[in-house]
């Protein structure tokens, strides 16, 4: 199967935390560039963001507001990339989860649907292929592995740079990309996965039930839940209740759980979904049950402190597969911050 590369120079990073998250919050394209494994171009596109650029940004990609100023909207320019790539197409990035999160939220914004697109990153599969690379950015493995294109934070040569590169991944282990993640369309209807912390304050409680109390107030009537304690057990007991239908998908078993979760599981989930990781020792089996939970979803409400933690990384694999993500604040318990 033919791979294609792709960069994308944006705004800005991918919101970490905003209470109230919206999708404005979220970077935008001004460049786009994708390239075949050969170097040729697919396309090369500047694209009209609808908004400034921060400075900070411009600085590292010499992309001015004026010279995207008469450049085309993504919507305007989505469609002759997609009809290039294809529908069904294997997507490489240097950091796919970003390009692909920036994408996805470019796609949620102009009500088009994802491509059947499977992804692999190339700065993944350099961190485990290239342990001993001082640094795993474009720059730093061109220089270690002496590439003929060197990245100059363009989208094009970027992308070509990552070609480059995933031709030296090949060399050294031909299967570094057999398993790429997948774009997973929309489930039909609204389901609400609600992703948080383990350990919460008192008052977080009350966030928790207020917060999901309005979600039902508002419509919601299916819901993805994790099975663990704290914000997970809190919003299953919230949102539970004759009109409403209740999943939870736990990494292992219901009866691993705490004994706490494991009884409101047992008395409120409607169904249950049991991957039976073989240890949970790891964070693996978490990522994975995450995962799962995006995809049974059609949006998230996530309850964080904005810390580094599994929520995190569930809202950011969230925004890749293009699930509107709404943040609530929560204090989180004392222990997370010390």
């Amino acid at each position: 199967m033919t791979r294609y590369f792709l960069d994308c120079e944006t705004t800005g990073l991918l919101a970490r935390h905003a209470d109230p998250y919206t999708l404005d919050a979220e970077p935008r394209i001004v460049s786009i560039a994708v390239v075949t494994s050969a170097g040729e171009v697919v396309g090369s596109q500047r694209v009209n963001p609808g908004c400034a650029i921060p400075p900070a940004s411009t600085e590292k990609h010499r992309i001015t507001d004026a010279m995207v100023a008469d450049a085309p909207a993504f919507a305007a320019v989505w469609p002759k990339l997609l009809a290039r790539v294809g529908d069904a197409a294997l997507v490489v990035a240097h950091n796919a989860p970003f390009d692909g999160a920036v994408l996805a939220c470019e796609l949620l914004r102009a009500g088009l649907p994802l491509p059947r697109w499977r992804w692999g990153c190339t700065l993944a599969a350099s961190r485990r292929i290239l342990p001993h690379s001082p640094r795993h950015t474009l720059d730093a493995l061109g220089a270690v592995l002496g590439l003929p294109v060197r990245p100059d934070h363009s989208a094009l040569a970027d992308a070509r740079c990552a070609a480059l590169l995933a031709a030296e991944l090949d060399v050294r282990d031909p299967a570094w990309c057999e398993a790429p993640t997948l774009w997973h369309p929309m489930p039909d209807g609204d389901v609400v996965m609600v992703t948080g912390h383990r350990h919460i304050t008192s008052a977080d409680v009350a966030t928790v039930e207020r917060e999901v109390a309005a979600e039902v107030a508002a419509g919601a009537r299916r819901w993805v839940f994790g099975g663990a304690i704290g914000v997970d057990t809190v919003a299953l007991l919230a949102a539970w209740g004759p009109s409403q239908h209740c999943t939870v998908i736990v990494p292992g078993t219901v009866a691993q759980q705490p004994v706490e979760a494991r009884k409101v599981i047992e008395a409120r989930a409607d169904s249950v979904v049991e991957m039976c990781a073989a240890n949970l020792s790891s964070s693996a089996p978490y990522m994975l049950r995450n995962a799962a939970m995006v995809h049974a979803s059609s949006r998230v409400l996530a309850f964080t402190d904005g810390g580094p933690s599994g929520t995190r990384n569930a809202m950011e694999y969230a925004r890749f597969q293009a699930r509107p993500v709404r943040v609530v604040g929560v204090q989180g318990s004392d222990w997370r911050k010390r």
